[in-house]
């Protein structure tokens, strides 16, 4: 039995195929890559050089920058001058070092400000940079004599004395105070005012209390009347008996 069981063992691999083994794979070190780690790890950022041993970066010498990093943006087709300088045709629309920027209204200058624009300016200023104040007093909206002062989209109105409001076009009521005394009657003027007084007053707010003159038959009464159309005509003369004033006449005089 040992001898038939040999030599079965001797017969089996001839009539049985051994099963496949395994493909091999390699871990590689540090730095190499590949099937069999044959290649090295070139330097991160690396794009077009090569190396020798891991993370180098071994430029080509051939090869120029229009090669190995073309610059040129936006379709540009990059020539190289050699010495490592280069310049780019631009498309049509783009200009630029690099092709970079395009050309249109917001086109900037060396500066990086606009340099085909058009400003639309806020209200109260004009010009090409909207640089200019509008002078917001030349319509002269200020009324009675009234200083006029501009501002930023606006104006101000320094009145004169006697009127107020935005435009200076409200005269102050000087009777609003009551200032006339005794019943008398206030008339407003431009910072000022007149008072009517009643018979027996006098004064500029009718505030003193005058004596009833009499004219005897041989004086001549000079009636000095007021301009509100009551009375005599200022400068008429009149002969009265005891009673020298009548309704309208403010102040008597003698001659």
């Amino acid at each position: 039995l040992e001898k038939n069981s040999a030599f079965l063992m001797v017969l089996l691999p001839a009539l049985y195929a051994p099963p496949e083994l395994p493909v091999s794979s390699c871990r590689c070190d540090p730095g190499w890559e590949g099937e069999n780690c044959e290649k090295c790890v070139r330097m991160p950022g690396c794009v077009y050089g090569t190396c020798h041993q891991p993370w180098q970066c071994i430029c080509d010498g051939d090869m120029h920058i229009c090669e190995r990093e073309p610059p040129c943006q936006n379709g540009a087709e990059c020539v190289y001058k050699g010495d490592g300088e280069y310049s780019c045709l631009c498309p049509e629309g783009f200009h630029g070092k690099d092709c970079e920027r395009k050309t249109g209204p917001c086109e900037k200058d060396e500066n990086g400000f606009a340099k085909n624009f058009t400003c639309r300016c806020l209200a109260g200023f004009v010009g090409t940079l909207c640089e200019s104040d509008v002078d917001d007093c030349l319509m002269r909206p200020c009324a009675n004599g009234a200083t006029c002062h501009d501002g930023i989209n606006r104006f101000s109105c320094q009145c004169q004395v006697g009127f107020e409001g935005r435009f200076c076009t409200i005269n102050i009521d000087d009777c609003a105070s009551q200032p006339c005394k005794n019943g008398a009657k206030c008339y407003d003027r431009i910072n000022n005012f007149d008072c009517l007084c009643p018979d027996g007053f006098t004064g500029k707010t009718c505030e003193v209390s005058a004596p009833e003159p009499t004219c005897t038959k041989s004086l001549w009464c000079i009636l000095v009347c007021d301009s509100v159309g009551r009375g005599f005509p200022q400068g008429s003369e009149s002969v009265f008996g005891n009673r020298a004033l009548k309704q309208g006449v403010t102040s008597l005089s003698w001659i």
